[in-house]
Formats: C-alpha cells, structure tokens, sequence
C-alpha cells in the first residue's frame, strides 16, 4: 500500500517530462494545421523535447548561481510554471521559424536544399508561379503539363 501512495504522489513530478513538449507540439500542430504525427510518435517527441526544456531551464538556474556567487533554489511550484512559460516560447519560435527567412539561410549555409512543409503538396501549391505537373508515358513519347 505504501509503495502505491509512493507512486501517487510522484504523478505530478513524472508530468514534468511530458506536458511542456506535448504545449509545444500542440501549439506547432493546431497553429500549422498539422496532424502528420501518431500518438505513440506524439508521446515520445514530447517527452524528448520535455527533457531539452527541462535542461533548458536547469541550465538556466545553473548559470545564474555561477554568476551571481549566489545558490537560487526554486520550489517545485515555480519550476513548473516556469517550464510551461519556457514550453509556450519554444511553441512560439518553432511555430515562427518554420518557412522563415532565418530557416532559409541556415538550411542555405548547411547546403540543406530540403523543404520545411510536412505535406510537400502544401508547399507546390504556395509556389509563386504556379503549380504544374510534367507526366512522361514510357510507352509513347508523349509528354503532358
């Protein structure tokens, strides 16, 4: 019975290591109108990207006590309000630097000549001059467009 109340009381803290990847991933999926991605895919890139948020904010903390000489602690309380803040900003940027000029050099600077868009129909059908399609038969040498 013990180790049942153990494991109770220890739900919120295990929240922690998906709830703020699953706000960005929910923010970047309904704002971009995508829903390319499995539950199961869901719940993993959530909990990875949980971590990188929680490091985040441990790097953070870490830094501030190196630099102010001082040791900041946080309640538990504070923490979780402050990695759903930081979920929210990760939401924000991620949503904003999807098909941004930024994404453009960086891919540019790493010879990356991919596209962003999850469904590559999506992204012909925004190009500037039109969307068009070349269809070769192999058995007539004839060609539509």
């Amino acid at each position: 019975m013990e180790g049942i109340k153990e494991l109770i009381e220890s739900i919120p803290s295990l929240f922690i290591y998906f709830i703020p990847g699953y706000i960005t991933l929910y923010m970047k999926q309904i704002y971009k109108h995508e829903k390319d991605q499995k539950e199961s895919h869901l719940f993993i890139f959530s909990m990875i990207l949980s971590f990188i948020i929680k490091s985040v904010l441990d790097m953070s903390i870490y830094i501030i006590n190196i630099c102010l000489n001082y040791d900041v602690v946080l309640y538990q309380d504070v923490k979780s309000f402050l990695l759903i803040i930081i979920a929210i900003a990760f939401g924000v940027v991620s949503i904003s630097y999807k098909g941004s000029k930024l994404e453009k050099k960086i891919n540019k600077c790493l010879g990356n000549d991919t596209i962003s868009e999850a469904m590559v129909w999506n992204y012909a059908m925004k190009a500037s001059k039109g969307a068009w399609v070349r269809v070769y038969l192999y058995d007539e040498n004839i060609v539509y467009m």
